[in-house]
This record gives C-alpha cells, sequence and structure tokens, in this order.
C-alpha cells in the first residue's frame, strides 16, 4: 500500500510541476524557439513539417525529417549526402540552404523573446548546419555558405514575429503540434503566406 501512495504522490508532484513549469518564461522561450524552426521549415519550402513539440524540461523539437520510403534499405546519412553532393550538386545545395535557414530561425527567436536563451542552448542547431554545410560544399567553404543564410534567418524571424508570437502561444497550451494542422494553420493566415511567397525562392 505505501508503494501504492508513493507512486500517487509522484504522480500529483509531477502534475503540479507541470502546470507550474506551462507559460514559465523558460517555457515561452522553447516554444519561441521551435516557433521560429517551424516558421522557418513553412516559409523557406524545406521538407514538411511533420510535428513540433516542447517538453518539461525546456526542450523541443521540430521534426522535418522525411521519412524513408517503405521497403527501402537504410543507408547511412553520410552515404547519401556523398551521393546527392555527386549526382545532384544543385539540387542538394537548394534543399540544404533551406534547411539552414529554417535552422538558424530557431536561434533567431532566442534573441527576440522576453526571456532569452544562451547561445549555448542553440550549439546543437550550428553544430547540424555546419555539418549539412560541409557535407554540400565542403570545410573550406562553409563560413561563406552559410553567412547569407544566417542573414535571411534573423530577416525572416524580424518579419514573421508576429506569427511566431502567436504560434509559440499555441504550442505552450497544446505540447505538441502535428505537421498537418501547422501546415493548415500557416497557410490560413496571410502573414505566413506572404513570407513564404518572399522567403521561398530566396532561401534556394
Amino acid at each position: 500500500m505505501s508503494n501504492l501512495q508513493e507512486v500517487i504522490n509522484e504522480l500529483v508532484r509531477s502534475s503540479i510541476a507541470r502546470k507550474l513549469y506551462e507559460g514559465s518564461p523558460v517555457d515561452r522561450a522553447a516554444c519561441f524557439h521551435e516557433a521560429g524552426h517551424a516558421l522557418g521549415v513553412f516559409a523557406c519550402r524545406a521538407s514538411a513539417l511533420r510535428s513540433v513539440s516542447v517538453d518539461y524540461l525546456g526542450g523541443g523539437e521540430t521534426d522535418n525529417h522525411a521519412p524513408r520510403p517503405a521497403g527501402t534499405p537504410a543507408e547511412p546519412r553520410e552515404a547519401v549526402l556523398e551521393r546527392l553532393r555527386r549526382d545532384h550538386p544543385v539540387e542538394l545545395a537548394a534543399a540544404i540552404r533551406r534547411q539552414c535557414v529554417a535552422i538558424f530561425a530557431g536561434r533567431e527567436a532566442d534573441m527576440r523573446g522576453e526571456y532569452r536563451l544562451p547561445p549555448s542552448c542553440s550549439q546543437s542547431d550550428r553544430d547540424e548546419a555546419a555539418y549539412l554545410a560541409e557535407a554540400t560544399v565542403g570545410l573550406d567553404e562553409v563560413d561563406r555558405f552559410l553567412a547569407p543564410l544566417r542573414v535571411a534567418a534573423a530577416s525572416l524571424v524580424t518579419d514573421g514575429w508576429p506569427v511566431i508570437c502567436e504560434l509559440a502561444s499555441l504550442l505552450s497550451d497544446q505540447r505538441r503540434l502535428p505537421g498537418a494542422f501547422l501546415e493548415a494553420w500557416l497557410s490560413e493566415r496571410v502573414a505566413a503566406r506572404s513570407l513564404r511567397d518572399r522567403y521561398g525562392e530566396a532561401a534556394a
């Protein structure tokens, strides 16, 4: 009976902690970050959104990884990128530019919220962008490749800040938003569609 009581007490404590966390400055910052990524994916016409979510530890995830077609063999990521760079370099570079703008949009959103996350919170994003850039153009060209994409991400977040704020509030409340819902939600907003028209081709 004591074990059952401990389980119940822990569930109550967890529920209270979550309620206190939701809407806190840290939670809002994580939501702004993921909303920035989501708008970047949508506006730049990167791979379709699958989901956007935030947890109760200050983290989150924007998933727009294209699923592997059923029945196809697993292939290491490095091998895929190497093959695309060899056989389809122009198309690869365009796709990676779009993805990198979306990646950098998360950090740009960090810089504009009321609770600003430290740069260390976006280190994994910067590492991912650098990895994709190196796989696309080679190590010596990484900085030149990424510099205009950082500028584009900053401009996109500035122009799209009202949309990001609205989306962050929705994400804070719902915790997880499916990709199909996000595509529809963003498509319904004139401001988001205008950003897609402006940045969709420019990013590539």
